[in-house]
């Protein structure tokens, strides 16, 4: 800081001092306080002073660095002229080189294939499966031999309307996405225990509740 900051911080000492001086003889001889808490405010006054002389002190010189052009100027960066071989295949050619086209045209994602574009559009027309009022012949089958369906499953699903394995069987993917979704608790159960599979199977004759 050089000569002008040694004067500061003295000046700065000097004013600190003198207000927490100030400060303890008004606190014991005006408003009356004991000897150590009129020192102890008596020296926060003085920090709190230093410190605020010490912000002022640092602010006026900034400015005064500000003012006289101190701070150096930002150079500007200098644009990197064009090879000159890449110029003269642009006005013969009329496009830009490679390395000049945009990234996102070299980037363009590829279309999905077949079987992903398939099971998208499944899942854009998903709805739900057809339903029945009742069972048929008032006997509905037990779809707790479906592994992962139990009572409370159900039970959900005969509120749906959904009483026969061969309805399940007969699901397609956008109803098995409309159930994985709509199944409250029990969210994607249909695909992850292949609901469909077991319902063909238990269909087909095939009973018995897998372990």
């Amino acid at each position: 800081m050089g000569a002008s900051g040694s004067n500061n911080s003295g000046r700065i000492i000097s004013w600190a001092v003198i207000a927490g001086v100030v400060a303890f003889f008004i606190l014991m001889f005006a408003i009356d306080y004991d000897f150590w808490p009129a020192v102890i405010l008596g020296l926060l006054v003085g920090v709190l002073v230093a410190i605020l002389l010490w912000i002022g002190f640092h602010r006026e010189a900034d400015e005064a660095g500000l003012a006289s052009g101190a701070v150096p100027q930002a150079r500007e960066p200098q644009e990197k002229p064009a090879p000159a071989k890449e110029e003269k295949a642009v006005e013969e050619t009329g496009e830009r080189p490679e390395s000049e086209k945009p990234a996102a045209a070299a980037k363009k994602p590829e279309p999905a294939g077949k079987t992903a574009r398939a099971e998208a559009e499944a899942k854009a027309e998903a709805g739900p499966p057809p339903a029945l009022k009742t069972p048929r012949g008032g006997k509905a089958d037990d779809l707790k031999q479906i592994r992962g369906v139990g009572p409370k499953l159900e039970k959900m699903l005969n509120e749906m309307g959904i009483w026969h394995f061969d309805q399940i069987a007969s699901w397609g993917p956008g109803e098995v996405a409309w159930m994985d979704a709509n199944l409250k608790g029990f969210r994607g159960r249909v695909s992850r225990d292949d609901w469909v599979g077991q319902a063909k199977a238990l269909a087909g004759g095939q009973a018995g509740k897998e372990d």
